[in-house]
């Protein structure tokens, strides 16, 4: 849905219509302190420098020997004349997956746990999977990255971010709660998004104004958008980031090339 409402164009190129993506360094890094981390979480490694360099081969295995293509973000610098490339990859990643380690560390000290639930297996709740259905027509299928239980007993939904600004919005936080709600019948209040960068929780949001009735329609009027094929490019400064921005006829792309690229594939 946020994905559509920030750039139907967008929006129609990879989901609807599947346009190969250009592969982006700051995808990759942020996939592999995912991986690291809840690597750590469940317990499966026990160092984070360990947990970072099997999440990073793992990430990084698929790549052919010529890696010019994949964009990266960031800005340069003196340090990093090639802004956030591998090399900074390779030596920030491991940082973030150290701060991750020490911040849960922390935390348990002062009385914080992961909330244990009841799935087969695995009773922390560490990527915890939902599927719930909302308005009574949209299915929603989703992965929350920890859900934790402060001192006081209220439950937190916690997801992980490796970019350099926060999200503005705490609606896919209330949406992870609307869906740990629905699958465990255990309500979350709060929500956060933990910077990797800042090494701690931004901001704590209230959940409890977002309800299933507000958010269930937002879907559904998306829904129904995207079915009625409404798909309105957004043009930002962020198209420079843009993946799919090749294709993109809003910043002189072709639409057409999509075409030939599944001709030749």
């Amino acid at each position: 849905m946020t994905s559509w409402l920030e750039c139907g164009q967008r929006f129609e190129l990879e989901r609807v219509l599947d346009a190969p993506q250009t592969p982006a360094w700051w995808f990759i890094g942020g996939s592999a302190v995912h991986t690291a981390t809840e690597m750590l979480d469940k317990g499966e490694v026990l160092s984070p420098e360990l947990a970072w360099n099997e999440a990073w081969r793992e990430a990084t295995n698929y790549l052919g020997a010529d890696e010019s293509a994949i964009r990266a973000g960031g800005r340069k610098s003196n340090e990093w004349p090639n802004k956030e490339d591998r090399s900074w990859w390779e030596h920030h990643g491991p940082l973030f997956t150290k701060s991750w380690f020490d911040w849960m560390a922390h935390k348990r000290a002062s009385g914080w746990s992961l909330l244990q639930v009841p799935i087969a297996g695995d009773p922390a709740a560490v990527e915890v999977a939902f599927t719930m259905t909302m308005n009574d027509e949209v299915v929603v299928k989703g992965f929350v990255d920890r859900v934790m239980v402060d001192p006081n007993g209220q439950v937190v939904v916690v997801d992980l971010k490796t970019g350099s600004r926060p999200p503005k919005s705490s609606l896919q936080l209330a949406v992870y709660a609307l869906g740990i709600a629905q699958t465990l019948d255990i309500t979350p209040t709060l929500g956060g998004y933990w910077m990797a960068r800042k090494a701690d929780i931004d901001v704590l949001h209230a959940l409890s104004h977002l309800d299933e009735a507000m958010v269930g329609s937002w879907f559904a009027k998306a829904k129904h958008g995207i079915e009625a094929e409404i798909f309105i490019p957004r043009v930002t400064e962020l198209c420079t980031a843009c993946t799919v921005a090749q294709f993109c006829p809003a910043v002189g792309g072709d639409k057409n090339l999509l075409t030939r690229v599944s001709t030749s594939s």
